[in-house]
């Protein structure tokens, strides 16, 4: 981020700030650079700007002093951040495009920060070979090259865990066919974004597998069973909660998922987000699409398979979904 600050703004830029002076420097600049983003310190502020910034959305509020005027904020920056967690929610995974840095893993001897202050003095002429790109990229935008980029993505990578974000990929496509002839070229651009898709796809469903909320409340009933000693469909009311769970599996309503997810939460001190079955039901759709892991055949069209687990959804004798997570499955993907 300060080889990027460094280019934009001539300087460092890289902060902490208020939610306020957030949306009044994404109002203005185009680009924030925001440090230190964790999941302990990501606050539902925050995570409405974020969404705000990325959704184009307008924020609307009252204008003070006045009992009816409002006054209209709208973001028009992207956002970038440093952090060793990964954000866990899906509408986060699904716009966040993941690069790793690690100076130990990818060492270089000619490194120095002294090159900040190079970037800086050479800003004259870094900035003219960009808007020169630029107006190549624009012509580009006039005669389709983001449709078409954005077909290729739709017909190659449907469905991938950054698809979110397919309008934004298309754009860096488009740049990439302007500067990889300069870099590398005996490289296809084609398969290097594929490479760079999958590479992302990976990382996003690895992220909402390791953070998401409802995954940590089923491995948490996983355990409890397995110390309780249920062994079969019919023991699954002594054991204290409402859903069954044997053999690896977990079955229950939305309903029965919820009160039994608040109860784990309650007994072992975890936060629990979700306020109502309906929510929750929505997020389990949510999280089994940015799980799976490969596409269903016409034979099963209910199973969801992801890396660690299948969904199968049915409805029982009342026209309610049950939900049957089965964690004896193992992807062979």
């Amino acid at each position: 981020m300060e080889l990027i600050s460094y280019f934009v703004y001539g300087d460092s830029q890289i902060k902490k700030g208020t939610n306020a002076a957030n949306y009044a420097d994404g109002a203005t600049n185009p680009l924030i650079m925001l440090d230190n983003v964790e999941n302990k310190n990501f606050s539902s502020e925050l995570d409405d700007f974020f969404l705000t910034a990325c959704t184009g959305i307008t924020k609307e509020k009252r204008k003070m002093g006045t009992d009816r005027d409002t006054v209209l904020e709208k973001v028009h920056c992207l956002l970038s951040s440093t952090g060793i967690e990964n954000l866990g929610k899906t509408e986060h995974i699904n716009r966040t495009l993941s690069v790793t840095f690690d100076r130990w893993k990818h060492k270089s001897p000619n490194w120095s920060e002294r090159i900040y202050a190079k970037i800086a003095t050479e800003r004259p002429r870094l900035f003219s070979a960009h808007m020169m790109l630029v107006s190549r990229i624009l012509e580009k935008i006039a005669n389709g090259g983001i449709e078409r980029r954005t077909d290729y993505l739709d017909k190659n990578h449907s469905g991938h865990a950054k698809d979110r974000a397919n309008s934004f990929i298309a754009l860096m496509g488009l740049i990439l066919e302007e500067l990889l002839p300069l870099i590398e070229p005996n490289h296809s651009v084609d398969a290097m974004l594929s490479s760079w898709i999958k590479s992302q796809d990976n990382l996003g469903r690895e992220a909402a597998s390791q953070s998401n909320q409802i995954i940590t409340f089923l491995e948490a009933i996983l355990e409890d069973s397995e110390r309780s000693g249920i062994g079969s469909s019919e023991e699954f009311m002594r054991w204290g909660y409402e859903v069954q769970c044997y053999d690896k599996k977990i079955k229950g309503t939305a309903s029965q998922l919820h009160r039994t997810f608040a109860a784990v939460a309650k007994r072992k001190g975890l936060r629990y987000e979700y306020k109502n079955p309906r929510q929750l039901a929505k997020r389990i759709s949510d999280t089994m699409r940015s799980l799976q892991t490969k596409s269903n055949s016409d034979e099963e069209p209910k199973i969801i398979r992801t890396k660690n687990f299948s969904l199968t959804t049915e409805m029982n004798s009342s026209k309610t979904s049950v939900y049957t997570f089965d964690f004896s499955y193992t992807s062979s993907e």
